[in-house]
């Protein structure tokens, strides 16, 4: 489906009927009355944009009621005259990006040339029930804000929590994917984040472009709105606008600085690592103007930002690496610590001495704890030097995190912002946007060298047409076209590495779809690769969106109608990561004496590794991939004034989100159950001959396999259609009395399912390094030969049913559905004096149909359970038995193709694969209740103030603790934050010229005394609650605040180790909670007049300014060496920024 084509539909309808688009300009509203009460139609109504002279016209209906759309968000005056009456003026109304302020006019008699002008900006939102809060233009640049990203800024917001964790460098490094914002109980990657009202998101969920500080006009964050011209979102939207230019020609210049001297130390550093980080750039904005050509004061604009900045990215990193007795096979002085906190030595199990005895298994281990060298695999006593060494005494039982290092990353980044604004005349008005960023990260990761170094290059262009046509004085369209583009390249610079040098095979070297150093991962240390373990990568993700609106006024009611189209593209050549080869290595194949039963002193994954037995690995070629999915949306909104205190809204917004195809069918779509596999008649020939005693000869089946994209009749999409998609809308704001109003509403969201999870097996083939054919007893290839039957090629659909057999496989459940929430929330806002809000709010949602991953090959839970009594009577897994393989043969490569396998395998419901997983199975609930207040007072007499806190409780059946179990687990969600309080203030102190203190201040000393401002960001919450694996509960966990520490954070005695065979009953807890946070961000400004119309503005901005450590949650990997630790923070630890503006 070419993009013509998916946006010629909204492009045809615009002729007609235009499409709706999602406003981010504002709209005034009102009714104009005489002194007696009575409507008056026919009366002039004019909106003025004072920085730029452009006036819009209105004339009232009959119903006296009229609307001025589409306002650029500024400074406005509002005119409203008629013959016989004395003109109406309103003057410093400050209107905010999407802001539809109710402005009722009471004109007296009199004449035009006599005016009644009054000075104000309501307050209060009389005309719609949607919640939400605008950081403005000030905000933005004046707040403290670590790497200039705008869109941090609306974690202010109440109801909002920012998830994205950051280092100690800066936000800019995930500005240009950001996902970070979860709004009203909303995953990041569901809401709906658009710039001059484009969507700025790919088919991932991931914003493409954040637009510097200084080309930032302000933006508004939507935490409820039940306006219907939103969609494609469960969470919130995020709605930004570039600045335009104005009549005055106006900039900047800036340049803001860090570096190590000024910032404080790492808390798990000795010393700080050298960091320099620059920050620059500059504005320019204005009429468009030729002299003796073109004058476009009133008519023309332009808006240019640049904005550039080189740093090294500040890291300490903490990880723990051989010591040089691990190195040579000695494991005589490696330690583990026990859950009493005592020291007790590992012991190393020689894999070649598993023996059954009786009805068990039995290991010996090696003599002294040491390895032989000759023992040892020629391909991991190479790779093993490629390890540092250690440089740290590290724990004092286990010796973990021996090795320290700090160091930085250059980071160079430019990123540009173009804009003209036109008004071609009273009626037609237009503006273009063109913006790009481009970033590198030359990373050379933890080690500093070849292996974990890596070179990375993101792009990030876009486009908004935007024009809007004035049909007459109460009927309005809109036509807008957006394009957003996101590029990620990245080479390791081990490519090109010589693995023959290393000891593979070269017929393996020969075969491998990259030549890069292998990734390696041994349990305990840091993972032996480039620093993304992209080796050499390409991903690009794309939307064009078509879209625009139709206003009409009409009595009392305010009609909206429209709709949009996009097209969402995603393309990558992804042959790097697994393509140069990716081994794991655990204690399995070195634990004893029972090789069976996992205990935490028996077996060590570098005992492993250095005998070359893994875990697993592969080797993966994936396909080049073309696909694109179409989404059409239609709405009717009707804005209806019932009375001068209550406003009705009522909307309907229908949704149809198309399929992912490929350009060459290269999806698998589904699962045929119920087919029986080619396999099947050879398989049971080959079992009733060694049938096992679980399984009698009639109920073994060799039924199901993949199904294709376009062939046997299958559809090109990769899911069926969700054709229901139908969305209710209904507010209501209601004014109690002049300065109280209450709000509600209610609303049916739909969200995105083009995210995430399609696969391409049969295209992309990975072939899988099996270590083992009966369940890690014994080893089947080593690290130095891992693929002795060479690498799987690529088949397409060509094998059908038989794609993947004797490995695993995984789909997209083709009928899964779009998420959706019910979102709904009661409020009432007060008016206080000295122009301060208080908004106090219940707000709600319930999701549903959320995607949930879930495994259908899982061996029968009465089968495990038989299992389990059986292995806690003997210490014997019968699962793991060997039993003669019936795809002895049949499947020539992978786990299964050995003359052996396991009872277990036998049991599963599809023994042909060792795994069948489906992604998006459309089951999944949510359930978010939260309390929001919510203080505020606009910039006046020198201050400015917002506060907003949460409290709130968000669950969700998300996931399942076990293969077996019917739903999924209840739980607190990832980022569950019961209590959230955020303040910002900005205070221009008072003294100094004209000011309270000292006020007549002149000359030298006025320039020195005057233009002090400070500016606070305060955040505190609680933590997130902690996930636990391998392990289970014997007692309470938690432990009393004074008896914390980063040692300690909670007690690890109250675990026990997750037995062979038992179910997982530990869901995600509350009992434990990460750290929470404290922070205060705070900022001084000194402006100081250079000539009329230019000031010079030094600033001093302090982030985390008393360094108040907010750490990482503790390790909770039960049996890590580290577990129930702290050994990071989750953000940076203080730093001073020295930056200075010019501006004009």
């Amino acid at each position: 489906m070419t993009i013509l084509r998916v946006l010629g539909l909204p492009l045809l309808l615009l002729l007609p009927v235009p499409i709706a688009a999602q406003e981010f300009r504002a709209t005034i509203v009102g009714r104009v009355t005489d002194s007696s009460g009575g409507v008056m139609p026919g009366v002039t109504v004019t909106a003025t944009n004072v920085e730029t002279s452009v006036a819009t016209v209105a004339i009232s209906n009959e119903s006296g009621d009229y609307i001025i759309p589409a306002l650029t968000p500024g400074l406005y005056r509002v005119e409203a005259a008629l013959d016989g009456f004395r003109t109406y003026v309103q003057e410093g109304i400050r209107l905010e990006i999407q802001a539809r302020p109710t402005i009722d006019i009471e004109l007296a008699p009199g004449t035009v040339t006599e005016d009644l002008t009054v000075r104000a900006t309501p307050l209060l939102e009389t005309s719609n029930a949607s919640r939400g809060e605008v950081i403005t233009g000030r905000a933005v640049s004046d707040m403290p804000l670590i790497g200039r990203n705008v869109l941090t800024l609306g974690a202010l917001v109440p109801g909002v929590q920012f998830t994205q964790r950051t280092q100690a460098g800066t936000f800019m490094r995930t500005s240009a994917r950001f996902d970070g914002i979860s709004i009203s109980g909303g995953q990041g990657r569901f809401n709906e984040v658009l710039l001059d009202g484009v969507p700025n998101t790919g088919s991932d969920g991931l914003t493409h472009f954040v637009p510097p500080v200084d080309a930032t006009q302000e933006f508004k964050v939507q935490t409820n709105s039940f306006d219907a011209e939103f969609g494609r979102f469960t969470g919130g939207v995020i709605n930004a606008t570039t600045k335009s230019g104005t009549n005055q020609l106006s900039g900047s210049l800036y340049e803001f600085h860090r570096n190590s001297a000024l910032n404080a130390t790492d808390f798990f550093a000795d010393d700080k690592p050298q960091f320099t980080y620059n920050l620059f750039g500059g504005s320019l904005g204005g009429p468009v103007t030729v002299p003796g050509l073109y004058e476009g004061r009133g008519r023309t604009f332009f808006f240019a930002s640049y904005e550039g900045s080189r740093e090294g990215v500040s890291r300490a990193f903490l990880s723990t690496v051989p010591t040089e007795r691990e190195r040579q096979g000695d494991f005589s002085e490696t330690f583990v610590e026990l859950p009493n906190g005592e020291a007790a030595p590992v012991v190393v199990y020689d894999p070649a001495t598993t023996r059954q005895a009786g009805d068990t298994w039995l290991r010996d281990p090696f003599p002294g704890n040491r390895i032989p060298l000759e023992r040892m695999d020629p391909v991991a006593r190479e790779l093993i030097n490629l390890y540092p060494q250690p440089n740290a005494p590290g724990d004092p039982i286990t010796g973990a995190n021996n090795y320290r290092l700090s160091f930085k990353d250059p980071v160079p980044i430019d990123g540009y912002v173009f804009r003209i604004d036109h008004r071609l005349n009273d009626r037609h008005q237009s503006s273009v946007r063109y913006s790009r960023r481009h970033f590198q990260v030359n990373a050379q990761g933890p080690f500093q060298n070849d292996v974990t170094g890596t070179l990375r290059d993101f792009y990030s262009p876009g486009i908004s047409l935007d024009h809007t046509y004035t049909v007459n004085k109460t009927m309005f369209m809109n036509a807008r076209y957006g394009f957003s583009r996101f590029t990620d390249v990245s080479v390791a610079d081990s490519v090109g590495s010589d693995l023959l040098g290393l000891g593979f095979p070269a017929s393996l070297v020969d075969a491998l779809p990259v030549q890069a150093l292998p990734t390696v991962d041994i349990d305990g240390l840091t993972r032996l690769s480039d620093v993304n373990n992209n080796k050499r990568n390409w991903n690009r993700e794309a939307v064009h969106t078509a879209r625009g609106s139709l206003t009409k006024l009409w009595g009392h009611h305010t009609w909206r109608l429209g709709g949009e189209a996009r097209i969402m593209m995603s393309e990558s050549d992804n042959r790097g990561g697994a393509g140069a080869g990716s081994y794991s290595f655990d204690q399995v194949f070195t634990r004893g004496p029972n090789p069976q039963a996992a205990t935490q002193m028996g077996g060590h994954p570098l005992a492993s590794f250095l005998l070359g037995l893994g875990s697993g690995g592969e080797v993966a070629n994936n396909v080049l991939v073309d696909e694109r999915a179409p989404y059409y949306a239609f709405y009717a909104q009707d804005d209806w004034r019932v009375t001068s205190k209550l406003t009705v809204n009522l909307g309907l917004r229908y949704e149809w989100e198309g399929a992912y195809t490929s350009a060459t069918n290269a999806l698998n779509r589904g699962f045929a159950f119920d087919s029986a596999s080619p396999l099947e008649a050879d398989a049971r020939a080959a079992y009733a001959a060694n049938p096992i005693p679980e399984l009698p000869l009639d109920q073994f089946r060799v039924q199901g396999g993949l199904s294709f994209a376009g062939v046997d009749g299958h559809p090109r999409g990769l899911t069926n259609l969700d054709r229901n998609n139908i969305s209710p809308r209904v507010g209501f704001a209601y004014g109690l009395t002049p300065r109280t109003v209450i709000r509600g509403g209610y609303g049916l969201f739909y969200g995105p399912t083009t995210l995430l999870g399609e696969t391409r097996h049969g295209f992309s083939v990975s072939t899988p390094w099996v270590t083992s054919f009966d369940g890690m007893l014994t080893p089947s290839t080593t690290l130095s030969n891992p693929f002795p039957n060479g690498l799987q090629q690529s088949s397409g659909a060509d094998l059908g049913l038989m794609t993947n057999v004797g490995d695993s496989v995984s789909f997209v459940n083709p009928d899964r559905t779009n998420p959706y929430t019910h979102q709904y929330q009661v409020s009432v806002q007060r008016e206080l004096p000295w122009e301060t809000l208080v908004d106090v709010a219940y707000t709600g949602s319930l999701g549903r149909s959320l995607p949930v991953t879930r495994e259908l090959n899982a061996i029968p839970e009465p089968v495990r359970a038989h299992a389990r009594e059986v292995f806690v009577g003997t210490g014997r897994n019968i699962l793991n038995d060997s039993v003669p393989n019936p795809f002895d043969g049949l499947i020539t490569s992978g786990p299964l193709s050995g003359a052996t396998t396991t009872r277990g395998q036998l049991l599963r419901p599809y023994p042909q694969f060792t795994s069948v997983e489906m992604f998006d199975d459309s089951i999944g609930t949510s359930r978010y209740d939260a309390f929001q207040l919510k203080v505020s007072r606009r910039f006046s007499e020198a201050f400015s103030l917002l506060a907003a806190y949460t409290a709130s409780r968000h669950t969700e059946r998300t996931r399942f603790l076990n293969d077996t179990d019917l739903e999924p687990i209840e739980e607190a969600s990832a980022f569950d934050v019961p209590h959230l309080l955020t303040v910002s203030t900005t205070w221009e102190l008072p003294f100094g010229p004209g000011r309270r203190f000292l006020g007549d201040a002149s000359g030298l000393a006025g320039k020195i005394l005057e233009g002090y401002q400070l500016n606070v960001i305060y955040s505190a919450g609680s933590g997130i609650p902690l996930n636990f694996s391998g392990a289970e509960l014997v007692g309470d966990p938690s432990l009393p605040a004074s008896d914390r520490t980063i040692e300690r954070y909670f007690d690890t005695g109250a675990f026990r180790q997750r037995e062979t065979l038992e179910l997982v009953g530990l869901a995600r807890t509350t009992d434990v909670r990460a750290p929470g946070k404290n922070n205060v961000d705070l900022s001084l400004f000194k402006t100081t007049s250079i000539t009329a119309g230019v000031q010079l503005q030094i600033r001093v901005e302090a982030f985390n300014a008393f360094n108040h450590p907010e750490f990482l949650e503790p390790n909770s990997s039960f049996g890590n060496p580290n577990f129930g630790r702290i050994t990071a923070l989750n953000t940076f630890t203080r730093q001073i920024q020295f930056g200075a503006r010019l501006i004009w």
